[in-house]
C-alpha cells in the first residue's frame, strides 16, 4: 500500500519546484501566451513533475514507481485545478495529454530514484 505522506510530500515539494522555477520568468513580464513562453512554462512543469516522483519515492522507501507517478499525478491535480478555475475551460485532450505526462515523469522519477537507493 503506497504511503499517502510520501505522496503528499512529494507533491508539495514539487509544487514549490515549480512555483520558485516560474516566478523568475514571471516577474520579468515574460508573455507567457507566446509559444516561447508556453514552452519555458511547461518545462518548469515537467521538471517539477519528475522531482515530484523522485522525492515521493525516496521517502516511500517501498513501490518507488507507484510513489512517484501518483505524487506527480496529484501535482498535475492541483495545477489543473488552479488553472481551470483561473482561466476556464481547455480541451479533454490537454487534460488527458497532460495526466500522461504527469505519470509518466513521476514515474521516472521514481525509476530513478529506486536505482539510487539500490
Amino acid at each position: 500500500m503506497p504511503s499517502v505522506g510520501a505522496i503528499l510530500i512529494g507533491a508539495i515539494l514539487g509544487l514549490g519546484l515549480g512555483i520558485v522555477g516560474a516566478i523568475p520568468f514571471l516577474t520579468v513580464g515574460w508573455d507567457t501566451s507566446t509559444p516561447g513562453g508556453q514552452i519555458v512554462l511547461i518545462l518548469v512543469g515537467v521538471v517539477a513533475q519528475f522531482a515530484a516522483g523522485y522525492a515521493a519515492a525516496r521517502i516511500g522507501q517501498r513501490d518507488h514507481e507507484l510513489h512517484g507517478g501518483l505524487a506527480a499525478l496529484l501535482l498535475f491535480s492541483v495545477v489543473a485545478a488552479i488553472s481551470l478555475a483561473a482561466a476556464g475551460d481547455p480541451s479533454m485532450v490537454t487534460l488527458a495529454a497532460g495526466g500522461m505526462t504527469a505519470l509518466m515523469m513521476g514515474t521516472l522519477g521514481g525509476v530513478l530514484a529506486h536505482n539510487r537507493v539500490e
